[in-house]
């Protein structure tokens, strides 16, 4: 029960303003919407819903690694969601690498094998990941990115040096446009988190859906 202190935690005024009471694992509100919080640990629980809006997160999650369960779930949670216009469902999700059924859904969805819309967050879109950035690591970051686009490869490892970039740092950079700021945060996350596993990092802190779930080795030099 995740969320079983939804109701207590919230502030007097706004639990009167909401109207929200709660009953049998059920929140309900004084609009008439109700909300039903559950785990992935069964899929007898969802059995009896009917839902028109559905937000399904940690999806890789489901199963815990099991295949069986995995199916047994998603098939529970498909019964309990009606397949009709008027229904929405949103299913999210921090990668667990490339298997499961979120990971061939994404992958499906962006092929356009299935008509579901997809949606992918990167850290480096939130403000909230990055350092601030001098100006002169500003400068040494444009130079970076031009020496890629001009070949100087000579230039190119002497602003890595200069901005603390090892290879793998450095293609993240200016593939993705990442300012100083954010690989610093990114480098400082990853080591102290991740024992400097880019890899698991960008698991969970993707740059691009592709990176979310599996990291390229492509470098720009040779």
């Amino acid at each position: 029960e995740n969320f079983i202190g939804l109701n207590e935690d919230l502030p007097e005024e706004m639990r009167d303003e909401l109207g929200i009471r709660h009953s049998s694992g059920i929140y309900y509100f004084k609009n008439g919407s109700r909300w039903r919080f559950g785990t992935a640990k069964s899929p007898d629980q969802f059995k009896s819903d009917r839902a028109t809006r559905a937000l399904l997160t940690e999806m890789a999650s489901y199963g815990s690694g099991s295949e069986d369960m995995e199916r047994r779930l998603f098939e529970a949670l498909d019964g309990a969601i009606p397949q009709h216009s008027n229904v929405t469902v949103v299913r999210e999700s921090t990668s667990s690498g490339p298997r499961g059924r979120f990971y061939r859904m994404f992958m499906d969805a962006m092929s356009g094998r299935i008509d579901i819309d997809w949606l992918f967050f990167s850290f480096g879109s939130s403000p909230l990941y990055a350092f601030d950035c001098s100006a002169k690591e500003l400068e040494n970051d444009a130079i970076l990115k031009l020496a890629v686009k001009q070949n100087k490869r000579d230039l190119y490892y002497r602003m890595c040096q200069e901005l603390g970039y090892d290879e793998r740092w450095a293609q993240l950079a200016v593939e993705f446009n990442l300012t100083p700021g954010q690989v610093r945060w990114g480098q400082q996350k990853c080591r102290q988190e991740y024992q400097d596993d880019l890899q698991l990092f960008l698991r969970n802190y993707p740059v691009s859906p592709h990176s979310a779930f599996d990291q390229s080795n492509r470098h720009f030099f040779p």
